[in-house]
């Protein structure tokens, strides 16, 4: 899981999937346009899962989401689970089983024009959160490290402390 819109580690969580043969599903529901050196977050792994709910960086109207693959089997498989486990050549066997999860016009309209945004956002986003670390350099709490080679997508800026403090923002 990309936590608070920064990436996990991809290249050691790679390096552990191929030394185990194991299948590396991506949740990039907080970190849509985050990137680990030049690298986007949902492209690292075999699956990279999106969440597009109103409160995130990208969101629609209401629930959506979108899994992104590396193979076109794959692909097909997904497609086949969302639309009831029908393949697009016969309509009346459901060859897996699936579910109905398509997402509407609307919510595609405004995803689509929300992508295009997205890396001025996350600029913004990356200039407000550098403004918060400066403000609170005198304050007991650790703001958020971005290391080395990664853009954070800061879909939330999170703060930690080692005791309890009772701050006042102004």
């Amino acid at each position: 899981m990309h936590l608070h819109g920064h990436m996990a580690d991809m290249s050691a969580i790679n390096q552990i999937a191929a030394r185990h043969k194991l299948t590396v599903i991506e949740d990039c529901a907080q970190a849509p346009g985050a990137s680990l050196d030049g690298k986007t977050a949902g492209t690292w792994g075999d699956y990279g899962c999106f969440s597009f709910w109103v409160g995130k960086n990208i969101g629609g109207l209401d629930d959506a989401g979108a899994i992104v693959t590396t193979t076109d089997e794959r692909a097909e498989v997904l497609r086949q689970l969302a639309d009831m486990g029908r393949t697009g050549t016969d309509r009346h066997t459901h060859h897996l089983r699936g579910h109905r999860a398509r997402l509407g016009e609307v919510n595609a309209g405004i995803i689509t024009v929300e992508l295009g945004l997205l890396p001025a956002w996350i600029d913004r986003r990356n200039q407000i959160a550098r403004r918060y670390t400066e403000a609170f350099t005198e304050l007991p709490v650790d703001p958020p490290v971005v290391r080395e080679g990664y853009v954070h997508a800061f879909y939330k800026y999170a703060i930690g402390c080692d005791e309890m403090v009772s701050l006042l923002v102004v």
